[in-house]
């Protein structure tokens, strides 16, 4: 079973937690499989703490800055958008256990989009 959600994303992070606890309720036991359809946007489970996101979004920025030098055909900052996504993932592979997600103290499940914002499509898959 998959199913598809577009959500609108700001500068940060979207907690998509709640949608990918629906998506995997009443399945029993298995993986739930979160993907971001966009190059430029990706999954991150983190501390549901907004500062805290602010903090790593802030040092995955120091890591990599957008720069002209790129090679790609794209602009700078989504070439470093693109880089980012494949660097911290696409996607992440959550284990459901009667019915629901199992992820740590406070940790929340995030939907990242890496160019600044604008719309991106996730897709939730139980397996």
């Amino acid at each position: 079973m998959t199913e598809t959600k577009v959500v609108q994303t700001v500068k940060g992070a979207v907690d998509i937690t709640s949608w990918a606890a629906s998506c995997a309720a009443g399945t029993g036991e298995g993986l739930c499989l979160v993907t971001a359809l966009s190059p430029q946007a990706g999954i991150l489970v983190a501390d549901g703490d907004p500062r805290a996101v602010e903090d790593l979004l802030e040092d995955m920025e120091h890591l990599f800055p957008g720069r002209s030098s790129y090679t790609a055909a794209k602009p700078p900052q989504e070439t470093a958008a693109a880089i980012k996504s494949a660097v911290f993932g696409a996607a992440k592979v959550l284990p459901v256990e009667q019915g629901r997600l199992v992820l740590g103290v406070n940790q929340r499940l995030l939907a990242v989009s890496y160019c600044g914002g604008g719309e991106c499509e996730l897709a939730v898959t139980i397996i």
